[in-house]
């Protein structure tokens, strides 16, 4: 179908949920490039209109200060001890369930 090439029954009735979100991540890495490419034309065309130091003088010194996409987003760092408490509430709450059900 389309982009990702499937057959419109096999789209409709034989992808899982999974499948689609799978596909969905595959095709934005396919087409990051593009949007890169859009957003520094964006920046040089400003560049060009306003002039380089009225872009410095708005906090703009980059195409990052112009648009940050999702996947150039830091990650969160996770401690050990965060995983250590989640992990405890986790089994806090699995007591819980049992004593509730009676097991």
């Amino acid at each position: 179908m389309g982009e990702i090439g499937l057959p419109l029954d096999q789209y409709r009735y034989d992808l899982t949920f999974c499948d689609l979100v799978l596909i969905e991540r595959g095709y934005a890495r396919r087409h990051r490039h593009l949007w890169s490419a859009t957003r520094w034309g964006a920046y040089q065309m400003l560049r060009g209109q306003v002039g380089d130091n009225k872009l410095r003088e708005s906090g703009i010194f980059s195409p990052q200060c112009l648009m940050r996409f999702p996947w150039e987003k830091p990650r969160l760092e996770v401690s050990k001890g965060d995983i250590d408490k989640i992990l405890a509430e986790m089994e806090a709450v699995k007591k819980a369930r049992q004593k509730r059900s009676g097991n």
